[in-house]
């Protein structure tokens, strides 16, 4: 080849080029963010509409079902699910993969505002977002003051530590949650309100409108121009105790009047915890475009600086997505290394030459380094699966140069000098790697029918093995023929190795074996085959593997209506037992309402893996009376929801709760699910309020004033945010009452009219006492109930079809359906891609193989590897008890273009054999001797640059396991047989040929 001639006469120009390359490599690398996974682009928006004082029931009736009809009609729409709480609908509409969602947004916008009239007037504007994985929160942390100076933390956080953090570059926000908040308490005697005909509403504006600042214009005075602005803000206490206020009879009345005020700490109905001891939790998210590793290191640099001057502060991390992402990207690249110095080692012990070894695995390095120069203008990232094509092409860079050294070699012992051996032996094998190089890429360019979650993994995956490869072809042509000419000796060719020329006579006798008992061969593939078939039944499959990044998560749920300090109580105790669990570093807990959620940082030094642990929170915490228990991990999750999601949908809600039970206590019943949960939340007393429309708007009233009206009698109603003396204060109305707020209260509760009349509540309204749901779901328009459950230790496809076998004998009544969702949509949605994918790919490298021998028989002849292969790895993922996943997909699209390979280098060679004159038989035997090394070293290298990822070294290597076992698996038992089943193919179809040519 010319690049070769050229490299050959110019080794300082190719030197210096390769130097500068270098160079642009290590810059390109130190300025590659970091991440966990590559970019994904969730197709999904949320319109989240607030309907205070409306119970489920209306809320769907009168707000989420006109939306869901107006959404449905939006382009590129998928489904629509919807949850009516009280207050407030959520609808979650889910597009289909490769839609511009910025488009949708605006487009679902327009849809919205046409019917918003058409929608009770006293919503709040339904607020769209989209979604975006970059929202979740980056680092939780958990402070607190060391000895008696914990009751200033909550000062402290909000006024120092939240500013400090959120002035770091990258951050978006700062929410703390378990805060005392600074309190101004104006608790109202609502006899006084009502005598004097002042309701919550006008109370509420009265002391907004004391505290205002607004800009009036300016005045010119001369050639000025003056601003001129109204102040008239609060400063103190007193200020809000003047505040006036007119009652109906026209009489104006000071708030003191009718009110006491003072300061007093607003707890919030919520608590934090961390080993059981008091402390604030900060949950930190960074803005979308932040890079993650790069925000998490600012922060805990500017954590350091907040505790050096603040001795007695304490951080604990919970969760910090930054250092998580770093340990795993390093175990990844420490794989790497493992996995590039071993295939070394292969070479060393093949070639039995340091200097010859040294040629083939500068090869490595230089591939790497020139990678990361287009991975940097790719504008990808280094990721776990980046860096795992990287990882998995590392055995791969050597084997354009093993077949080029080998080559030249050749042309050494027939007595060329460095220089004409580099050249000749490099053009001799040039076509042959090109295409061997063209088939491991080809088998990618499918990537662009794939779409989601499997095309964005597939993609990264894609450019990094792709970019090695061209390197290591770079290589190949230009430095070893380069270092070949300089650095090899006469006397390395007169080293033997005994073992390889032991395997190559035994090969030789194989080969004799298997073209003399041809039948016997194809009866022995076919017996595979069928060994094939069995193991691939007994394989399991999933979505996508977890990864154990230390942490479990717990959720405690109590009956709705309990009582937060009873929940306090019940979930501390639970705590501690979990904190007693071996592997358990500490426990953080917080809660609100009925439900409480603990995040367990587990031991980094611990023996057990995530779910190992899980499984042991899971037992401590079973059968815990009145509580509701859900333990999962907290490793990458790739899937939008639960593995298994089984929704039951139909129009009654009594059947749906009977179908939804039966379908529940069967899930019970099979072994290896977990986290059974039903979205059929329990029924709860309540006691509503029907407020007559009619009645009520005699009086100028509506649902808002109403319900605020009489919260105002039994809870706090926040008023507004205040600073006095360098301190933040929320102003809150507190009611008076001397005893806990009951139904007969409720009934003597009066609503202040726009007259300042009293108006007896049973008057404008009905009071029943009943029970109902929290929530109603609903997907496409109809009701559901979705029973969800996670996996523990059991494939996805097993614990699908078991739960479909016990359901098998149940009649699910008429107009009632049960539809499986979950991951094993997204599974099949995906898997069905890639085989689309994997499919073209064969067709690609048998078309790439064509146009190389310009024969349609040869490759196909050398595609009988890709089926050994595909078998080989499933029977190594059944025994090793590997599931297929998308990485699995991934190593099987792979092995297409790597397995062909070595049939490539042997066929190439029986036909140059036969060109000389050399009968069939004898070329197909010295085409197995002379290639058998090369093709050896050549998937040894591959075999064993995979080793560290397949044995699962390292935190997190639970995502690249699966596509390694699969290369390894393939290729191992794939190169045996390509060794045998090719050359009596071959010779078959050279049989064939010449009974069609003797007829003609």
């Amino acid at each position: 080849m010319k690049i070769s001639e050229f490299s050959i006469k110019r080794p300082i120009t190719i030197f210096m080029g390769i130097v500068a390359l270098l160079i642009f490599g290590i810059v390109s690398y130190s300025r590659l963010n970091l991440d966990m996974l590559p970019t994904m682009d969730v197709p999904i928006i949320l319109v989240n509409t607030q309907y205070i004082g409306a119970g489920p029931t209306d809320v769907e009736g009168e707000v989420t079902k006109p939306l869901e009809n107006v959404i449905s009609t939006v382009s590129n729409v998928e489904n629509v699910k919807s949850i009516s709480r009280e207050g407030m609908s959520t609808i979650i509409i889910q597009f289909a993969d490769g839609t511009d969602m910025n488009f949708a947004s605006l487009e679902l916008r327009e849809k919205v505002d046409m019917i918003k009239e058409l929608l009770p007037k006293e919503i709040i504007q339904p607020m769209i977002v989209q979604m975006d994985p970059s929202m979740m929160p980056i680092m939780n942390l958990g402070v607190s003051f060391k000895g008696d100076r914990n009751d200033k933390i909550g000062n402290f956080a909000d006024e120092v530590l939240k500013n400090s953090i959120e002035s770091v570059e990258g951050v978006a926000s700062v929410d703390i949650s378990g805060n005392v908040k600074k309190g101004i308490k104006i608790e109202v005697d609502n006899d006084k309100l009502s005598s004097n005909g002042i309701n919550i509403q006008s109370l509420i504006a009265a002391i907004k409108s004391e505290n205002v600042n607004i800009p009036i214009g300016s005045i010119v005075e001369g050639d000025y121009g003056v601003l001129v602005r109204t102040s008239n803000s609060i400063k103190n206490l007193d200020d809000i105790k003047n505040i006036r206020i007119k009652t109906n009879s026209g009489e104006v009345v000071k708030l003191s009047d009718i009110a006491n005020i003072g300061y007093e700490d607003k707890k919030e109905e919520s608590f934090s915890k961390i080993d059981g001891n008091d402390a604030l939790i900060l949950t930190i998210q960074k803005e979308s475009t932040a890079n993650t590793v790069d925000v998490s290191r600012k922060i805990n640099k500017k954590l350091e600086e907040l505790k050096e001057k603040n001795s007695d502060l304490e951080v604990i991390k919970i969760i910090d997505q930054g250092e998580i992402i770093e340990f795993m990207v390093s175990a990844v690249k420490k794989n790497a290394v493992i996995g590039g110095i071993l295939a070394i080692i292969v070479l060393l012990l093949f070639l039995k030459d340091i200097r010859t070894t040294i040629i083939m695995g500068i090869s490595i390095p230089i591939s790497i380094v020139w990678t990361f120069v287009m991975v940097y203008f790719s504008g990808l990232t280094l990721n776990m699966i980046s860096l795992g094509g990287i990882a998995l092409g590392i055995g791969m860079l050597v084997d354009n140069s093993i077949v080029v050294i080998e080559s030249i070699y050749r042309y050494k012992k027939l007595g060329y000098n460095n220089s004409e051996a580099a050249l000749y032996g490099t053009k001799e094998v040039s076509k042959a790697i090109i295409a061997s190089t063209i088939t491991s890429i080809c088998v990618f360019l499918p990537i662009v029918f794939v779409q989601g979650i499997a095309a964005d993994i597939f993609k990264e995956m894609a450019l990094t093995v792709t970019f090695s490869l061209i390197s290591s072809l770079i290589v190949s042509f230009t430095l070893v023929p380069v270092l070949a000419s300089k650095l090899l000796k006469n006397d390395s060719l007169n080293k033997e190795n005994k073992t390889v020329e032991k395997l190559k006579k035994l090969y030789e006798k194989a080969l004799i074996y298997s073209l003399d008992k041809r039948k016997n061969i194809i009866g022995l593939v076919v017996l595979f085959i069928i060994l094939g078939g069995i193991a691939f039944s007994g394989v399991g499959i999933e979505f996508f593997p977890t990864s154990d990044q230390g942490i479990v998560n717990v959720k405690l749920e109590t009956p709705n209506g309990t009582l937060n300090n009873i929940l306090k109580e019940e979930s501390l105790k639970l705590a501690d037992e979990v904190k007693e669990v071996d592997g358990v570093a500490n426990v953080s807990l917080k809660g609100k309402d009925n439900t409480a959620s603990m995040s367990i940082l587990l031991d980094k030094n611990r023996k057990k893996s995530d779910k190992e642990i899980a499984r042991d929170i899971r037992k401590v915490l079973s059968d815990v009376p009145g509580v509701k228990v859900e333990v999962s991990t907290g490793g990458t999750q790739m899937s939008q929801g639960s593995p298994i999601s089984i929704s039951v949908k139909g129009a009654d809600f009594n059947v749906l709760e009977e179908v939804s039970n039966e379908v529940l206590k069967r899930m019970e019943t099979i072994s290896g699910i977990e986290n059974i949960k039903s979205t059929n939340s329990d029924k709860s007393e309540e006691i509503k309020i029907s407020i007559d429309k009619e009645k009520s708007a005699k009086y100028g009233l509506n649902a808002l004033t109403i319900s605020q009206s009489i919260s105002g009698y039994f809870k706090n109603t926040r008023v507004m945010n205040l600073r006095i003396d360098d301190s933040n204060y929320e102003v809150y109305i507190s009611p008076i009452s001397n005893k806990n707020p009951d139904l007969e209260s409720l009934k003597e509760v009066t609503v202040t009219s726009i007259t300042g009349s009293k108006i007896p509540l049973l008057q404008i309204c009905k009071i029943e006492r009943g029970e109902g749901f929290s929530e109603i779901y609903r997907t496409d328009g109809l009701r559901e109930v979705t029973i969800s459950a996670g996996l523990d230790g059991k494939p996805l496809n097993e614990a699908v079809k078991e739960i479909k076998n016990s359901l098998n004998d149940y009649n699910i009544p008429q107009g009632y359906e049960i539809v499986y969702g979950g991951e094993i949509e997204q599974m099949k949605d995906a898997f069905s891609q890639m085989a689309l994918a994997l499919i073209l790919a064969v067709l690609l490298v048998y078309m790439v193989m064509a146009a190389q021998f310009e024969s349609l028989i040869n490759p196909f002849i050398i595609m009988f590897t890709v089926p050994l292969a595909f078998i080989g790895a499933i029977i190594v993922l059944f025994y090793t008890g590997v599931t297929i996943s998308i990485p699995a997909m991934i190593g099987f699209v792979m092995l297409t273009g790597i397995i062909v390979n070595n049939g490539i280098v042997l066929i190439d060679f029986i036909n140059k054999e036969k060109e000389k004159g050399i009968d069939t038989r004898q070329a197909i035997i010295n085409s197995g001797k002379t290639r058998l090394q090369p093709i050896l070293m050549t998937a040894l290298t591959t075999i064993i640059g995979l080793l560290p990822m397949a044995l699962g070294i390292g935190e997190g290597n639970e995502i690249q396991l699966p596509l390694a076992m699969t290369v390894i698996g393939g290729l191992t038992i794939g190169t045996l047989l390509t060794l045998i089943v090719i050359p009596v193919v071959y010779s078959i179809f050279e049989q064939i040929a010449k009974k069609f040519k003797r007829k003609k």
